[in-house]
């Protein structure tokens, strides 16, 4: 039996076996409606059963000799975890069991991405067509040494929270590159909204960075609490990787969409684009459009008909007056969306679109 598991055969569908239920999954929740669960669930009963439960009995006999046989064995077990709770969930119960859920799969998330030099497929999985570099000249001034590269989580401090960072490893730091900044919904953590940005940030070598708010969501009544907390980590990631200041992509999910108009017309010298993501925008912000503040930012604005938390009428008014105001807007409604998780909404609208308004 081969040292690489791309030599075998046998090892390589069950990798593929893996990556199918990772694709299933990740659409799984971005087609999610919390209100009515029950065929999605289904949906989830029936993948499972044809991918992740195969596996046990597939790679046991792969896990005596190989590492990353064991490192699929701890994912599946993860992911399998992660299944029997949402299936477990029903009524009020359902968004808590999602909550657990995506902690589980981002765990495993993180255990597939270290396979990805062993196992080709799980390297296409965070591969993406959409998503090309955005070329620029490299800088070939000489560089002492290397700093890290790979998903870095750095704790919180006195002047910011907790962050996760992404740094694509094939940075030098000869080379400024593009930097994307997520911000995760209520009650979400940077460290799993991270990964909806992977493939991205991957596929197009940028900085990718994803803060934790102060609390639980984001500081809307009291905004300077986050802002000062996202550019004190804007400061640390620069003093060490030195990214494209005239490419910084603010976006955001959910309430993380509604800070990101906040941070991005309060800051605007800071972003080039903003993207904010089934969020609205907030009355604390009436000062500032009053005032034309970030009136030169790009702002593309992306959300769903079918929204059950925060109301397309009440985005399409916001719109309005943005178109009003004179900010250069661009506004995509989703028809068939609701409020759920932005992985091919951040690779095939609002990374294309970035790439279009930083060029």
């Amino acid at each position: 039996m081969s040292d690489n598991p791309q030599d075998d055969d046998g090892f390589a569908a069950i990798t593929l076996e893996l990556v199918r239920f990772m694709r299933f999954f990740e659409q799984w929740q971005q087609d999610i409606d919390f209100r009515q669960p029950g065929a999605a669930q289904q949906r989830l009963r029936e993948c499972h059963a044809s991918t992740l439960a195969t596996l046990p009995a597939q790679l046991a006999p792969h896990a005596a000799l190989r590492s990353a046989a064991r490192q699929l064995q701890a994912i599946e077990a993860l992911w399998s975890r992660a299944v029997a709770r949402l299936l477990a969930g029903a009524g009020a119960d359902f968004p808590l069991a999602f909550i657990e859920s995506r902690r589980l799969w981002c765990e495993g998330l993180a255990l597939a991405y270290g396979l990805r030099n062993e196992c080709h497929v799980l390297e296409d999985y965070w591969s993406s067509a959409e998503c090309a570099p955005l070329t620029r000249p490299v800088n070939h001034a000489p560089a002492d040494a290397l700093p890290p590269t790979g998903v870095m989580l750095q704790a919180a401090t006195d002047v910011h929270a907790g962050y996760a960072l992404y740094v694509p490893e094939s940075h030098t730091p000869s080379n400024r590159l593009p930097l994307i900044v997520a911000l995760h919904g209520a009650y979400g953590h940077g460290h799993e909204y991270l990964w909806t940005w992977m493939r991205v940030a991957h596929s197009a070598g940028a900085l990718l960075l994803a803060p934790k708010s102060r609390a639980p969501t984001w500081s809307l009544l009291e905004p300077d609490v986050d802002i000062s907390s996202v550019r004190a980590m804007l400061g640390a990631v620069a003093a060490q990787y030195h990214y494209d200041a005239q490419r910084v992509l603010l976006s955001g999910l959910s309430d993380g969409g509604s800070f990101a108009y906040c941070l991005g017309l309060s800051c605007p010298s800071l972003f080039s684009a903003v993207a904010p993501i089934a969020g609205v925008l907030h009355p604390i912000m009436d000062a500032l459009l009053r005032a034309r503040h970030g009136l030169e930012l790009p702002l593309l604005v992306v959300h769903g008909a079918r929204d059950f938390i925060f109301d397309v009428r009440s985005v399409r008014s916001h719109c309005a007056l943005l178109d009003k105001l004179g900010y250069q807007l661009t506004y995509t409604e989703l028809p068939e969306w609701g409020h759920a998780y932005t992985d091919a909404i951040n690779e095939r609208l609002v990374w294309p679109w970035f790439s279009t308004s930083a060029a």
